[in-house]
């Protein structure tokens, strides 16, 4: 009871609408469904994706750069960036931006 009002366990869950959290960030929370509809839209072709809590530092560019330009080279056109936070906001004592 102390992980909130949204753990949940099992194999055979069926979601009647989608989570509200009323943060101001509900517009950024995409289900599966809208991020393949964007994929479509912009012509991408593989969908790469990284989790982090913190704001992007220079190293984490520099990973997903390297990144992308792998998967060109090995001869995808158009590689989408999905970058998914883990959950809450950037505390006082996280790494600042570059």
């Amino acid at each position: 009871m102390s992980q909130g009002m949204f753990l949940l366990r099992g194999s055979n869950l069926t979601f009647v609408d989608t989570v509200k959290f009323k943060d101001g960030l509900d517009h950024l929370r995409l289900s599966s469904d809208k991020v393949k509809e964007l994929l479509k839209e912009k012509n991408g072709d593989t969908v790469f994706a990284f989790q982090l809590r913190n704001p992007l530092l220079y190293g984490d560019c520099m990973l997903l750069n390297d990144t992308r330009t792998k998967l060109i080279n090995d001869g995808y056109k158009n590689p989408a960036l999905l970058l998914h936070p883990c959950r809450g906001w950037t505390k006082d004592d996280d790494a600042e931006r570059c």
